[in-house]
């Protein structure tokens, strides 16, 4: 279901999604602090989770986390959620305001050199293909999905190129055209 800014008013939920280092989670954090609503990190929740639960594997948390976003979802105080996964779950809910980030492959690449503090593009580029790998296995083996079909544009009611905005513009830009 498409979020429609002018029936919709105010989201009480906002979802962001967006590749490795696209500014998906740097946009969440803006919006939330801007809209003064909680943040859901899905990303760092599975990451704690990871490493407190050695026990578990990968697909147990991610099914696990699953069942808690949709809750998150579903509820109605004003969150803004992050994620791998959310335009998928937020798909078939009304008053969702979904949002996909998009940054170019050297705008990420760069970003994510800056982000671990690696020696150069290319180590970043092959750390970012395994991360990519790791995604689309745990995709795949959990939920029978490819990272194609969570970036399918057609689940989101805004794609943002992130390469060359600020969180700042991007939110104002969010904002004159009706979504907040």
């Amino acid at each position: 279901m498409k979020f429609n800014p002018e029936k919709d008013k105010n989201p009480r939920i906002i979802v962001v999604n967006g590749d490795v280092c696209s500014g998906s989670s740097t946009l969440a954090g803006q919006i939330a602090d801007e809209l003064d609503y909680e943040l859901i990190d899905v990303g760092q929740m599975f990451r704690q989770e990871m490493l407190r639960s050695s026990h578990e594997d990968a697909n147990e948390i991610s099914i696990a986390l699953n069942g808690l976003i949709m809750q998150h979802i579903a509820a109605d105080r004003e969150k803004v959620i992050e994620g791998r996964l959310v335009g998928v779950q937020a798909k078939n809910f009304s008053g969702v305001l979904k949002l996909l980030c998009l940054a170019t492959s050297e705008v990420r690449v760069e970003r994510y050199m800056n982000r671990e503090g690696l020696s150069s593009l290319e180590d970043a580029s092959l750390a970012m293909r395994n991360r990519h790998e790791i995604d689309r296995r745990l995709l795949h083996e959990t939920w029978d999905l490819s990272l194609d079909q969570i970036f399918n544009p057609i689940l989101y009611d805004e794609i943002i190129d992130t390469s060359h905005q600020s969180p700042c513009e991007i939110i104002r830009s969010l904002e004159v055209r009706g979504y907040f």
